[in-house]
């Protein structure tokens, strides 16, 4: 059974995207097989991996216009399902009750969620319901944060949409806090990250031990729209990244 994992984060700035492409790419680099999923309606999951923005994808299956299979497209080495500017209607455009407007991803997904090994799904920074969707369809959340402590009021509410998805999926959880654009060469720095740890496990929200340290290289990459495992390998954002896979055990 695959595992599906959301990278969710409402507040701009946090490496979401990014950490989302890096999931995805390094599982891939390792043999699994993986389907990357775009609800973000600025689509640059989409244009990093180098998918086709016009073809069918999030906006078209959310709304029921096409089968999953239909969706997917090969790009940066995974499957991905793509986003456009479409999604920034969804919201407006899904017909149903709340239950079923929440469930309408995971119900799609399911005649082909089982050819994969691992799902990442790239979320829009807001708490609409693109997010809700992710959420019912995933076992897990992770949630990258910069060591900003405004970041915290965001990580409450992000919390509490997460505790009402549970309504409709009993078994997500969140995976963890990752901090990310990490450098500890100031006290500042060091001192923040210690108060949103404490924060953290103050509402048992797990903090992951790999930080992903800030580097050249991962926007290098994404300029390039290559994975950051093929474009600089032994970058300290590739190595980072291998690490929180092994830590996940994804």
């Amino acid at each position: 059974m695959a595992r599906v994992v959301t990278v969710a984060n409402q507040k701009g700035g946090a490496g979401k995207t990014t950490t989302a492409l890096a999931l995805a790419t390094g599982a891939a680099s390792i043999g699994r097989k993986v389907l990357a999923i775009d609800l973000d309606p600025q689509a640059n999951l989409t244009f990093f991996m180098g998918g086709d923005e016009g073809a069918a994808g999030a906006y078209q299956l959310l709304r029921g216009d096409c089968r999953a299979v239909d969706a997917i497209q090969r790009a940066g080495g995974v499957d991905l399902i793509g986003a456009s500017y479409q999604l920034a209607v969804i919201d407006n455009e899904l017909q149903g009750d709340a239950r079923r407007r929440a469930r309408r991803l995971r119900d799609t997904l399911r005649p082909v969620i089982g050819r994969y090994d691992v799902v990442v799904i790239d979320t829009p920074p807001s708490l609409g319901i693109g997010l809700i969707c992710a959420l019912v369809a995933s076992n897990e959340v992770v949630i990258p944060m910069t060591t900003d402590i405004s970041a915290l009021k965001g990580l409450r509410l992000l919390v509490d949409t997460i505790e009402g998805a549970r309504g409709y999926n009993k078994g997500l959880q969140v995976g963890g806090v990752l901090f990310t654009r990490w450098s500890g060469r100031t006290v500042q720095a060091r001192d923040l990250r210690d108060v949103i740890t404490e924060t953290c496990e103050g509402i048992g929200v797990h903090v992951y031990e790999t930080a992903i340290r800030e580097a050249i290289a991962a926007r290098e990459a994404q300029t390039y729209r290559v994975s950051i495992f093929e474009h600089a390998p032994k970058s300290t954002t590739a190595q980072d990244y291998m690490a929180l896979i092994e830590e996940m055990g994804l």
